[in-house]
């Protein structure tokens, strides 16, 4: 079973910013964390997920040195004052497809409780790209890295994040209950 809370504590965005590291190769600042909205994920007590949700400006996504001035002046980019950026998000991968669809249900939520009407996403793994632009449709730009890997910027409103993530929730379901029937099957 997954916990989860909030983490407002010096030595906990520590830890957070550790693990994401981790598992992303990128560094976050504490404190920057500690101006940003950071739920953890525990299972029996280990931490294995995370994210952090941002409204103020200036975005993280936008501070990264390969940026330059790619969103000055980019009329895709949704009005700031009402976006917030989700940040940092990482999930061991010992989590389940039901623990991980548990970590976007809150993500969804913290993006709605947020009070914004935009979510602002980026990654630099394809896999994720493709699983978060089901929500966050709306394409940005990308910036080639030194090392030929692209980093790609997009987002999304509230009501594509609800039909979105109906969408994923009914059909991770029904792969889930699928292999479950399959398997109680009669030899």
């Amino acid at each position: 079973m997954l916990k989860t809370h909030i983490i407002t504590n010096e030595i906990h965005l520590q830890e957070f910013a550790d693990s994401f590291q981790r598992f992303s190769e990128f560094e976050v600042s504490i404190t920057y964390l500690k101006g940003a909205h950071v739920r953890v994920f525990k299972k029996n007590n280990k931490l294995v997920g995370g994210y952090a949700l941002n409204s103020t400006i200036p975005f993280r996504y936008f501070s990264f040195p390969f940026v330059k001035n790619e969103h000055t002046n980019n009329p895709k980019i949704p009005p700031l004052s009402e976006t917030v950026e989700g940040t940092c998000i990482w999930m061991d991968k010992s989590l389940t497809t039901m623990q991980r669809i548990y970590v976007y249900i809150f993500l969804t939520a913290d993006f709605f409780r947020s009070g914004r009407k935009y979510f602002l996403g980026g990654t630099i793994h394809p896999k994720v790209r493709k699983m978060q632009m089901t929500a966050l449709s709306k394409y940005i730009f990308s910036i080639e890295l030194d090392d030929g890997r692209k980093y790609h910027y997009y987002y999304g409103s509230r009501k594509d994040a609800v039909f979105a993530l109906a969408r994923w929730l009914l059909k991770r379901s029904r792969k889930l209950f699928d292999r479950k029937k399959e398997q109680s099957k009669p030899y």
